[in-house]
């Protein structure tokens, strides 16, 4: 086959080559999305081949207008080509640059020409490449499955195809699906794997694509994977002055103000994102408002002030505890070191002298969280004593969290958290030989024994009871048509509540999947089945994290409660928006204060209107151009930095200590990473310091075993897990339970992941010599 020919056919020149007697053989069919006249409205600009953010209020149908915009897309990026000198099958299928072949017309004639035979072929080339992103497994469920049942040619034929972030496929056959499909989804996070994948057969490049589309695109900023992959379109169009660029789509209900206090802040913030999509004009209904009107409902909103109660056992308990614990802080020997100069420790000395009265305000948390940072910057010989204050710290963060459960829920529930605790707490100790560690499990188990010999002839949760009074009430009126959602922060309080709603709603909840099923969290699988039956009525409620806040779509829903949730302008504006039915209905229990911080969220998203009426008046192109650049050259800088860092003198000047004790664990040399990404103690002496503990479960991944979870041998801390790589097994260490220090400035320094320290001292992959020799010494 020659197919030399072929290959110089670019995205460009696509439109060109089709030759005067090219056929089209296949017309679309007639399209399945129609639209409104608002939602035609909202298309204009995408259907233009503009970036444009598709900016409307929830449940106005922006699914629709994207899919009707995709579809328009996918039909203007086809190109016919006839007369190709070449020997085909039939039915062979061609990939061009990876563009693939939709359509052969079987109608051509023959020529001999040297020997050879000239086939005039014509043929649709689909030169259009579609990414629809989405932040949720439930939302790429849900949108995934909306775009099926609406372009049912393209999902007959296999062009539309989802990709699941955990699944058993190498990036290879990534590629291979981005050659074959027309329409991909996935979470922007996947992508960003692909596009930093520095093994050049498995990375793809962004200009493969010809359209992005970001729901919910206000998560644009910072170092968020939508930003991150609008880093790879920057460098695209700055750094080698591409031209073929992917249309950028956004689409929002709410692009927020970023705790703006007045109309110029929102603006701002508002022209950022903007900057970050390349995008210099927002689609907004505004002739067509009076139509977006007949299909838009706004639910009542219904204030509760959270009820106390009359008597509260269970906190005078937990109070009780909380206060030895803050005597053993100060005791001598932290006195002591406190008041030691050398030991430079008068701003955490000051710290722990002032602890907010009030250990259920959320001040009280921020202490806790600022004052445990100030130990972990502590660097000394004395160990004992920073075990010890961690240890306290650790039993208050815990109290704080049971009195949160218990001003929540029931007793019940903080048996149970206390159960759960006491054994964790109870590990994390096995190795004291400190008195006063030793004592704070004591007072723990004295606070399990006293918590549950209260009995249950005590006072119930009056905020409980009053939601299951509003759920039966509005079950009533409805029946088996009911759907109602309970919105809650933590997964304790979603699993837990869900045991004490009425039996007949079969109520579950629904958390995301970053901790264990033990923990409250769900698999992707589990969490799309029970949206699935959600909508099916085979569960009436459902009590969710902000997991389910942005884009779920359950027609029938009537009722949202908000439960002891405080949340900023979009959060509160999306989770609202969970309403669907025409008459539903917003309950928010909540205190005095928390209504009134609500009121702020109202005063923003006014802002965010003014700010959007702004923008829309103004022409901003050259403002936003100019800051892009300005955008790109900041992080052109910062991957330098990481370029020369590769060549620094900062590599491995680094050494990691216990977070939960301060103890030693190992110097940066030893650090490698695994396929860039996976980072390990390239040292067998490491073995010496653990305490090696089976899980259940082991996970596979990419080549890589994840098996035992590891615990310093002396100190009985968690420090990460064992991965089995080309036969070896290394140490893991987690982020969570470390803390790393400069060698030079013994500074403790705050990283979130290895990338971070990567980008500060530069980490070298394991070579093939060094898994040779560490092999060797097993």
């Amino acid at each position: 086959m020659e197919i030399e020919d072929l290959n110089k056919i670019s995205h460009k020149d696509m439109y060109t080559v089709v030759g005067d007697n090219a056929t089209i053989p296949d017309q679309l069919p007639q399209s399945l999305i129609n639209l409104r006249d608002y939602q035609q409205e909202l298309a204009v600009l995408a259907l233009k081949g503009s970036n444009t953010i598709i900016c409307a209020g929830t449940n106005s149908g922006k699914t629709f207008v994207a899919l009707h915009v995709i579809e328009r897309h996918l039909a203007n990026n086809t190109a016919g080509k006839s007369i190709i000198n070449v020997i085909l099958p039939t039915n062979l299928i061609l990939n061009i640059h990876g563009l693939h072949e939709v359509a052969i017309n079987q109608s051509y004639s023959y020529k001999c020409i040297g020997g050879k035979i000239n086939i005039d072929i014509y043929y649709l080339l689909n030169v259009g490449k579609v990414v629809f992103m989405t932040r949720t497994n439930v939302l790429l469920g849900q949108q995934f499955e909306t775009a099926c049942k609406l372009l049912p040619n393209l999902s007959a034929k296999g062009k539309i195809r989802k990709w699941e972030a955990d699944q058993d496929i190498t990036s290879e056959t990534f590629k291979n699906m981005v050659n074959r499909c027309s329409i991909i989804f996935l979470t922007p996070k996947s992508l960003c794997n692909f596009l930093d994948n520095e093994i050049e057969h498995s990375r793809v490049d962004i200009d493969q694509f010809t359209l992005l589309v970001l729901d919910e695109c206000h998560h644009t900023y910072g170092k968020s994977p939508y930003n991150e992959i609008m880093g790879h379109y920057r460098k695209k169009k700055f750094g080698n002055g591409q031209n073929k660029l992917p249309q950028i789509m956004g689409l929002t209900a709410s692009p927020g103000t970023n705790r703006a206090k007045d109309k110029f802040g929102a603006k701002e913030h508002l022209l950022r994102i903007m900057t970050n999509l390349d995008v210099k004009e927002l689609s907004v209904v505004t002739k067509c408002e009076s139509n977006l009107l007949e299909y838009s409902s706004r639910p009542d909103r219904v204030p509760i002030i959270s009820k106390q109660r009359q008597e509260n056992p269970v906190q005078d308990i937990l109070m009780k505890a909380m206060d030895s614990v803050e005597d053993i802080l100060d005791c001598s020997q932290i006195t002591t070191y406190l008041m030691n100069p050398t030991n430079d420790a008068e701003g955490l000395f000051e710290a722990l002298r002032n602890p907010p009265k009030d250990r259920t305000s959320e001040r009280y948390i921020l202490w806790l969280s600022e004052t445990k940072k100030k130990i972990e910057e502590k660097s000394t010989n004395e160990i004992q004593v920073l075990r010890l204050m961690h240890a306290c710290f650790r039993h208050l963060e815990f109290y704080a969290e049971c009195l949160e459960v218990n001003s929540l829920l029931d007793i019940s529930h903080v048996r149970s958290k206390l159960k759960d605790g006491l054994k964790r707490l109870k590990e994390e100790s096995i190795k004291a030989s400190d008195d006063k560690e030793i004592e704070l499990i004591d007072i723990l188990n004295e606070v399990f024994t006293k918590v549950y010999a209260l009995g249950r002839r005590i006072e119930g949760n009056p905020d409980v009871e009053k939601i299951i009074e509003v759920l039966k009430k509005e079950y009533q009126k409805q029946e088996e048509d009911s759907r109602f959602l309970i919105f809650v922060k933590t997964r304790t309080t979603a699993k837990s509540l869900v045991e004490k709603l009425p039996v007949e709603l079969n109520s579950r909840h629904l958390t995301g999947s970053q901790v264990s099923k033990e923990e409250g969290g769900l698999s992707k699988e589990e969490q799309i089945d029970i949206v699935k039956r959600f909508k099916e009525g085979k569960h009436l409620c459902l009590v969710a994290t902000s997991v389910a806040s942005e884009g779920l779509d359950i027609q029938q829903c009537t009722l949202m409660i908000r439960y002891r949730l405080q949340a900023n302008e979009i959060s509160s504006y999306q989770m609202r928006g969970r309403i669907r039915r025409e008459g539903g209905k917003e309950v928010l229990i909540a205190s005095q204060e928390e209504l009134e911080r609500e009121e702020i969220n109202v005063e923003r998203l006014f802002l965010m209107e003014l700010a959007i009426k702004e923008v829309l008046k103004e022409d901003v192109k050259q403002e936003i151009a100019t800051s892009e650049r300005n955008i790109y050259e900041m992080e052109e800088q910062t991957r330098q930095r990481l370029k020369t860092n590769h060549n620094s003198e900062k590599k491995g000047k680094f050494y990691i200590n216990c977070a939960k004790c301060g103890k030693f664990i190992v110097d940066g040399q030893y650090i490698r990473r695994i396929k860039k990404a996976h980072c390990i103690i390239c040292d067998k002496e490491i073995f010496d310091k653990i305490d090696r503990r089976q899980t259940k479960k082991s996970q596979t991944f990419a080549e890589i075993k994840k098996t035992d979870k590891v615990f310093g041998l002396t100190c009985g801390h968690n420090w990460g897990s064992i991965l089995i790589y080309q036969e070896c097994a290394f140490v893991s260490l987690s982020q969570d339970y470390m803390t790393i220090v400069d060698k030079e400035t013994r500074e403790p320094l705050c990283f979130r992941k290895w990338s971070d320290v990567h980008m500060e001292y530069p980490l070298d992959d394991i070579t093939d010599t060094e898994l040779i020799e560490y092999r060797s010494k097993q």
